[in-house]
């Protein structure tokens, strides 16, 4: 069933990257070069001494109860240092607070990810720095949208490149949607596969937001 779900997967993801990338010329890597990559990268990452101090740090944050406050906790807990996977935007609120929309799902998250480090700090580290990475890419895009439904909120478009932006938008929203929608996979029950299905989805996003915004620009 497992061998099922991956190779599901894997269709979905070349088939999605085609379609989206059908009229440019993209080198598409296959999931298990994507996955082996980033098992690579971790295991070079270990012998690094900067490394090697963050996995020690993160081992000593105490982990807390998940609450949608912060109020309760220290400056640094092991919640607090997995918020970063959240910030998709340039004005994330500073109490780290980010709705009641995403409360679930963090919560689900972070409990996924307090097992990982359990098991595996240097790799609980790499996978949150990897969903930083991919979160932190929809920033300047967001701002663009916010300031394209303000402007044509109730007004029919008919610029052509206000039309065409909208579309590319489209894509950017969906590939948002996805992100979150990606965490929502993660089974404590599973993992290894479940981190492998994430990186591969991430991947499929990090190009998608790379053709948002070259359209954009």
């Amino acid at each position: 069933m497992e061998n099922l779900k991956i190779s599901l997967l894997i269709i979905l993801y070349i088939t999605s990257l085609i379609h989206l990338f059908a009229q440019d010329k993209v080198k598409i890597k296959l999931p298990i070069v994507i996955v082996t990559e980033w098992e690579n990268k971790l295991n070079e990452l270990k012998s690094d001494p900067e490394f090697i101090k963050e996995i020690e740090y993160v081992k000593s944050l105490p982990e807390g109860i998940y609450t949608p406050s912060r109020a309760i906790h220290g400056k640094a807990d092991f919640r607090v240092y997995c918020e970063v996977i959240f910030d998709t935007s340039k004005c994330y609120p500073p109490d780290g607070y980010f709705g009641k929309e995403y409360e679930t799902l963090f919560a689900k998250t972070y409990n996924f990810l307090k097992v990982l480090k359990r098991k595996d700090p240097a790799k609980v580290i790499h996978l949150i720095r990897t969903m930083k990475d991919v979160a932190g890419s929809f920033g300047d895009i967001q701002e663009y949208d916010n300031w394209y439904i303000y402007n044509t909120k109730g007004v029919q478009v008919l610029d052509k490149r206000m039309k065409d932006i909208g579309e590319v938008l489209k894509i950017y929203r969906k590939t948002k949607k996805q992100y979150f929608s990606s965490m929502d996979m993660l089974d404590i029950n599973d993992m290894d596969n479940s981190i492998a299905e994430l990186i591969i989805q991430l991947e499929e996003i990090r190009k998608s937001i790379e053709y948002v915004t070259k359209e954009m620009s």
